[in-house]
């Protein structure tokens, strides 16, 4: 996998494969003659907000909700929870 940095907010991805169908061989690590062919998606990531949000619209994007302990429930025959308490 290589990712670019283009310019101040753009981060490209693109995959590559060696050696397709070929074997590695000393002297094409020495030469640099090693083989890559371009595999998987490729994508482009740009920053579109570089501002933060006001203080009181940060402070509820932040919050986390309040979780109850699902362990201390008492335990009953051949029920069990997940970690989500379904």
């Amino acid at each position: 996998m290589v990712y670019t940095s283009v310019g101040d907010k753009v981060i490209t991805h693109k995959q590559f494969e060696v050696n397709v169908g070929k074997t590695v061989n000393v002297t094409d690590v020495d030469n640099k003659t090693i083989g890559m062919s371009e595999i998987g998606p490729r994508y482009t990531l740009t920053w579109r907000r570089d501002k933060l949000a006001s203080a009181d619209l940060f402070k509820e994007a932040c919050k986390k909700p309040h979780l109850t302990n699902y362990e201390k429930d008492k335990a009953r025959k051949n029920m069990y929870r997940d970690s989500f308490g379904q």
